[in-house]
């Protein structure tokens, strides 16, 4: 494709590269960094090779983190692990019975009998189908008149070059929607105004979780994000609209909701869940944990769950510093940016001996030294599994 003008397309043109979605911690750290601008003006040109880096540095330290159904699967099951049996039982019979309920809102029942013939799929054709370009793109109608199945067609788009062979960039001549079934095949050109209907920043995203399931799509190479651009009227739309309805009446997410429509699966449910948000940079590091908690849940289980997701991250338990190493980071660093040039260490020792003389350092090295140290530990801690870097592994003592 021709290089991205906008936000939406830069991001598609990222998932390409990456071969996957580009997630939302990855995105707003993106942003937040200035390398989604860098790569959008014209005049800086490694803006788009500076951002594929940072994206996969930053998709490097986020091991953990997938969002949609399968979300932090190997940290989610071991903080499933410290629920009691009675909670984990207690949130899955009301999810069980809230999907039973929400099997009856009218845009599934419409959805479900129009698009579907009254059938739900099973995880594999739920999954090529959302992997489809067609169903975004055309309505039922396109389907009917063309005598091709919803459920077993594939489709994807494909640039052609003069020589008929397949490239990478977009060519409003030799660009198709290839859709095959079962011994037949159509070819509808993709041409500059559709394009530009779908890259539009105004048109309507539906939020998918099928590349979560499915092998790797055959000519794309590689799964749809977690979100893809719908056409009015599309399939994709009317699914999109039954999903949204879910998500206002239970509180879904709207990639379990969009999965539940098309399976009748009802969302995985934890009376826990946790969500991190990570910045990781080279003159600062920042963790935090948001843990969404049913009003139900024990103190004890909440504090167990902490505790683990504590030591994960840390290695250890939270650290203590001392109230008169707080006060010198905090008051040494106002001085170095108060004064132009920055005074010696050992004129900023003589400024706190002053202000403390019960807390007065003997020699500016050991005044460097904890102030360097507290201030390492304060801005830049040392993160571990399972959003950031993995711990070392040890060799055990002979």
């Amino acid at each position: 494709m021709d290089k991205p003008t906008t936000e939406t397309q830069l991001r598609k043109w990222l998932e390409k590269e990456l071969r996957g979605p580009v997630l939302k911690p990855i995105w707003k750290y993106l942003v937040d960094g200035a390398y989604v601008l860098d790569a959008l003006v014209p005049h800086e040109p490694r803006g788009l090779d500076n951002l594929l880096e940072a994206a996969r540095k930053f998709n490097a330290m986020l091991l953990g983190y997938q969002p949609g159904r399968k979300r932090n699967r190997v940290q989610k099951s071991r903080v499933q692990a410290l629920l009691p049996k009675a909670e984990i039982l207690r949130a899955q019979v009301t999810a069980n019975y809230l999907a039973r309920m929400a099997a009856y809102a009218p845009g599934v029942l419409r959805f479900r009998k129009v698009i579907l013939d009254g059938k739900t799929l099973t995880t594999k054709q739920a999954g090529v189908l959302l992997d489809s370009e067609a169903p975004r793109i055309f309505g039922l109608s396109f389907f009917k008149k063309h005598e091709i199945p919803l459920v077993g067609q594939n489709s994807w788009i494909v640039f052609y070059g003069k020589n008929g062979q397949v490239r990478p960039m977009y060519s409003p001549k030799n660009s198709m929607i290839e859709i095959q079934w079962k011994g037949h095949n159509l070819d509808v050109p993709y041409d500059r105004d559709l394009r530009l209907r779908m890259d539009d920043d105004k048109t309507p995203q539906l939020t998918i979780l099928g590349h979560r399931f499915t092998p790797l799509p055959p000519k794309r190479g590689f799964h749809r994000g977690s979100q893809t651009s719908v056409l009015p009227g599309s399939i994709f739309a009317e699914l999109r609209e039954a999903s949204l309805e879910l998500t206002e009446a239970f509180g879904w997410h709207e990639e379990d909701a969009t999965w539940f429509v098309l399976t009748e699966d009802p969302p995985q449910s934890s009376p826990l869940e946790v969500e991190p948000e990570g910045m990781l940079r080279h003159d600062h590091h920042r963790l935090r944990l948001r843990i969404t908690v049913d009003p139900w849940v024990s103190p004890k289980t909440l504090m167990n769950v902490y505790q683990y997701l504590q030591k994960q991250s840390t290695g250890r338990q939270s650290h203590r510093f001392s109230e008169r190493n707080l006060m010198l980071v905090d008051e040494v660093s106002e001085q170095i940016h108060k004064h132009d040039p920055v005074p010696s260490w050992r004129e900023l020792m003589r400024l706190w001996n002053r202000a403390h003389p019960d807390l007065a350092y003997d020699h500016p090295q050991r005044f460097h030294r904890d102030f360097r140290r507290t201030a390492e530990k304060l801005i830049i801690p040392e993160y571990f599994w399972p959003w950031f870097a993995p711990k070392k592994k040890t060799k055990p003592k002979k």
